[in-house]
């Protein structure tokens, strides 16, 4: 396994974009960064849940449709693809619903 094969499916290389989205966006919006941090952190971790559960449901479902004994292991390769789909999912629903789009 190389370097890149590691980050490529890292979940903290999306945190770290949703960090700069979110810098970003306080500041064009000019909030305050501690009123919608608290938001912001509960939609990154119920989105990167839901993400990692949705992936197990995958897994799950790909198991017993092939009926492998080894299935479970995919979860090394589907886990962190969908935390960080679902850290950046989780910041999309935070700027729509916290931020309220201004056109």
């Amino acid at each position: 396994m190389n370097a890149v094969y590691l980050i490529d499916k890292s979940p903290f290389i999306a945190l770290a974009i949703c960090s700069v989205f979110f810098v970003v966006e306080a500041f064009c919006c000019k909030i305050g960064i501690t009123d919608a941090i608290l938001p912001l952190i509960g939609y990154l971790v119920s989105g990167a849940v839901m993400g990692l559960l949705l992936a197990v449901l995958v897994v799950m479902g790909l198991t017993a449709y092939y009926n492998s004994a080894q299935g479970p292991l995919a979860l090394f390769d589907f886990g962190p693809p969908g935390v960080a789909v679902g850290e950046i999912l989780g910041a999309v629903v935070w700027r729509l619903r916290v931020l309220k789009w201004n056109g």
